[in-house]
């Protein structure tokens, strides 16, 4: 592990992927859902089907604000203290950039669900579902991705030139919080260009 990484990914491989999930969730359900801010996950109901749902992979994602000058949480944590102290500001963060960043990201793979697919399939799927908070119910079937390595594995060897062109337009976009459907916006308009892009360079 490189000095300063602090690993906020845990991929865990199990046959009781639905009681462990449930397990995981009722022993620290404050790392799924911490209450004392506003998170960015995607709520209780999408936790409740985290824990039930039946599929060969689930993921969960928590967000928290930082500095964009710094990269420091741009709120109180507990056992942390307060918010970054800002030389000749005191702690305030008002008028600062602040943007979004993974806290931690939580896998669970059923080792029953994935037979049939290759280590390398699986292997870019989950670094996909790992780098983007994607909503496991979405219907991708109209894309050329690897999110449908499990409905069509012979068709998909594994991360896409969509997929690339998806996440290289979610990274490149303004990071710090502005209007969400702006936000939207510029990911989708980066999105376009990087097809239109493959398109005028595929061969005939």
């Amino acid at each position: 592990m490189s000095q300063g990484c602090n690993p906020n990914v845990v991929i865990i491989f199990t046959d009781e992927a639905p009681n462990l999930a449930k397990a995981l969730v009722a022993a620290e359900p404050e790392a799924f859902r911490v209450r004392w801010t506003r998170q960015l996950d995607r709520g209780s109901i999408a936790l409740s089907r985290f824990q039930e749902m039946d599929a060969p992979v689930r993921w969960w994602h928590v967000s928290i604000p930082v500095l964009g000058w710094n990269g420091k949480a741009a709120i109180a944590l507990p056992g942390r203290g307060g918010a970054p102290l800002v030389p000749g500001e005191g702690r305030v963060n008002r008028g600062r950039p602040v943007s979004d960043q993974f806290n931690k990201v939580i896998i669970i793979v059923d080792v029953n669900r994935v037979e049939g697919i290759m280590l390398p399939q699986l292997a870019d799927y989950l670094a996909l579902v790992t780098l983007a908070q994607i909503d496991p119910e979405s219907d991708m079937q109209r894309y050329d991705t690897v999110l449908n390595v499990f409905n069509n594995p012979g068709a998909v060897a594994g991360l896409s030139e969509w997929d690339r062109a998806y996440l290289a337009a979610l990274y490149e976009a303004h990071p710090e919080r502005i209007d969400r459907a702006d936000q939207a916006t510029g990911v989708t308009n980066r999105l376009r260009r990087e097809e239109q892009r493959l398109a005028a360079t595929a061969p005939d």
